[in-house]
């Protein structure tokens, strides 16, 4: 019995250091499940990512949804796999993961902005499209 008290005297710290991180890693991923989920039921119910992906020119069974949601939900896993990490302080690791990250955060509102170009020319076009179809079709008639 002694041993084992011996034991847990000398490696309390770090098992119980150990405990926090995989709890902290637990969290992340109840949380990126949870938007994960929400985002894939969100999705499902707009018909904005079918008629996006009808415009862009991909098949109709283009798993948008999915691929949105699971993005989302890696993104949170790279800041729970940095918190984890970072407790365990393993900056070799983690120093990586924040490269990572800040690319994509350096990145992404690039792509929002070309987003919000491709929404704009889409929403141009199809009110040319409005605008040239009823002068068309009184041709056709004459």
């Amino acid at each position: 019995m002694n041993e084992i008290t011996s034991f847990w005297n000398q490696y309390e710290g770090p098992v119980l250091l150990f405990l926090v991180a995989v709890l902290y890693l637990l969290v992340f991923y109840i949380a990126a499940r949870i938007v994960k989920s929400l985002s894939h039921r969100l999705l499902l119910k707009t018909d904005l990512d079918n008629r996006f992906t009808r415009t862009v020119g991909l098949h109709a069974d283009f798993p948008v949804e999915k691929v949105i949601s699971t993005t989302a939900f890696w993104i949170i896993m790279i800041f729970g796999f940095i918190s984890f990490f970072e407790k365990l302080d393993l900056q070799s690791v983690t120093q990586p993961l924040n490269v990572l990250l800040t690319e994509i955060f350096t990145y992404l509102p690039k792509f929002g902005a070309a987003l919000g170009l491709l929404l704009l020319a889409w929403l141009l076009a199809a009110l040319v499209k409005k605008a040239i179809e009823p002068r068309q079709t009184r041709r056709a008639s004459q």
